[in-house]
């Protein structure tokens, strides 16, 4: 007789219940440990920085005025420099307004004596305003005359109670604007009057958005010397038309027109070469506006091409209050973290003032106070030997 069955049923279901054991010891261990050191255990690397070049992957300071990687520094420079700008959409938008709404006009005319009536009004943007003057005659002798701002408009006599509605003409219409109502005297019945009373009087219509028939993009140029040793500006754009009306077309620059017609919209890029004069040191404004219609101006583009190679430049800014704290008891501090130990020589400036670097070692710091300036700050890496690669280049206040 058998005592014990030794089926293969038994073995696997030993084994299962063995990995499944294992595996709830790691995860309570996983659970268990610090934090950071979870992290290490969980990520890619499996815990072993070294690794990796500790100088990618690498969050960014953000109490940091400037956090840039430079990368290799074996062909720092330049001979163009190109501005991808954002497409820009201008839309046609007419806003409904009623400056003259349910008022009542009075006049009469008769051998000895004249009653006028007048009504005023404001408009916020005259040039582009279509409106119409509507009411109803209650009373109606004679020929009703209106003027708008002192010319006449209408001299009719009215013969229906509810009249279509008076055009007042753009060309007359101000930014405070009177209506003037007469009617005509009685003529050879000069025992009798004429008068109009008009009830609901109405001026009512819509004026067109300027504000939407204008976009700008701002951009900045970094320094003087990119805009000294830059010999010609290219402007390149694609502009949409997205409504069969068409209105005059204008791009300017700084205040500066460089272009103004009437669009084809036949779907090729176009492009305006002008001279550096046109840009500034710093902050620029860059325009595009319509009198009428609706456009797309797609893949706006400025081309810098220079007359010699430049270096890239790296921006920050301070404010007077961030000055203040570094002219008193704080200090700017540049901070350069290199791929390697090995012996480095490049020129740092700041503002164009240098600071020389001659030295083996992974990183650099330097107190930078003397050379800071309110706004727009500048630095550069002007390479003297090879085989330099800055990982990291920060400026921060401390």
């Amino acid at each position: 007789m058998r005592i014990f069955s030794n089926k293969k049923g038994d073995t696997g279901s030993g084994a299962s219940a063995l990995v499944l054991l294992i595996a709830l010891i790691i995860m309570f261990y996983i659970l268990a440990v610090d934090p950071a050191v979870r992290q290490d255990i969980l990520s890619d690397n499996g815990g072993n920085s070294g690794d990796q070049d500790p100088g990618y992957n690498r969050p960014t300071d953000p109490s940091a005025l400037l956090d840039a990687q430079p990368g290799p520094l074996d062909s720092p420079s330049e001979n163009s420099r190109e501005i991808n700008l954002n497409a820009i959409v201008i839309e046609e938008k007419r806003i409904q307004i009623n400056p003259v709404k349910d008022r009542g006009v009075y006049v009469k005319n008769s051998l000895f004596s004249e009653k006028l009536d007048s009504l005023d009004f404001k408009l916020e943007s005259p040039q582009t305003s279509d409106l119409l003057l509507s009411f109803r005659a209650k009373e109606k002798d004679g020929r009703l005359v209106v003027f708008l701002n002192g010319d006449t408009i209408f001299e009719q006599e009215i013969t229906s109670a509810t009249p279509n509605p008076i055009t007042l003409p753009q060309s007359k219409l101000k930014e405070e604007n009177i209506l003037e109502f007469r009617v005509s005297g009685p003529g050879m019945r000069f025992w009798d009057s004429n008068e109009y009373v008009l009830e609901q009087v109405s001026v009512r219509g819509s004026y067109m958005d300027e504000s939407q028939l204008e976009g700008t993009h701002n951009f900045i140029l970094l320094g003087s010397n990119e805009l000294i040793n830059t010999e010609k500006v290219n402007l390149r754009y694609l502009v949409i038309c997205n409504s069969q009306e068409r209105g005059k077309f204008s791009i300017t620059l700084n205040g500066n027109v460089l272009k103004s017609y009437l669009p084809e919209c036949i779907g090729t890029s176009e492009s305006i070469d002008f001279t550096p004069e046109k840009l500034n040191s710093g902050d620029n404004v860059l325009s595009f506006s319509t009198t009428s219609g609706d456009l797309i101006i797609d893949q706006p583009r400025i081309r810098l091409d220079f007359k010699e190679p430049i270096l890239k430049e790296y921006l920050f800014k301070l404010t007077q209050s961030q000055l203040d704290d570094v002219r008193g008891d704080k200090d700017l501090e540049l901070y350069l973290e290199f791929a390697n130990e090995k012996h480095k020589s490049l020129t740092v400036r700041i503002n164009g003032e240098p600071i020389e670097i001659d030295e083996i070692g992974r990183t650099h710091n330097e107190n930078i106070d003397i050379f800071a300036r309110e706004g727009n700050n500048y630095i550069t890496l002007e390479p003297r030997s090879s085989g330099i690669n800055v990982l990291t280049l920060r400026a921060k206040i401390r």
